[in-house]
């Protein structure tokens, strides 16, 4: 039967293992999206969303960047 320094210093070098293993599964960074818009009559605002959404960071928190042609 191992004494109790052993299991704890074994759990402790699993543990290390795990997380060093977790590091080498992280996932790289990704390129934002690029998407082009083409919005006509730009003051109605019924085309006024990707403006608004642009200024208001919702598109960048979803990694899009729209260009307004």
């Amino acid at each position: 039967m191992r004494s109790n320094a052993a299991r704890n210093a074994l759990s402790g070098c699993l543990g290390f293992a795990l997380i060093v293993l977790a590091g080498f599964n992280a996932a790289p960074a990704r390129a934002q999206d690029q998407l082009k818009v083409a919005i006509g009559q730009i003051n109605n605002w019924e085309n006024q969303a990707p403006t608004l959404g642009q200024d208001a960071g919702i598109f960048k928190r979803h990694n899009l960047v729209l260009e307004n042609v």
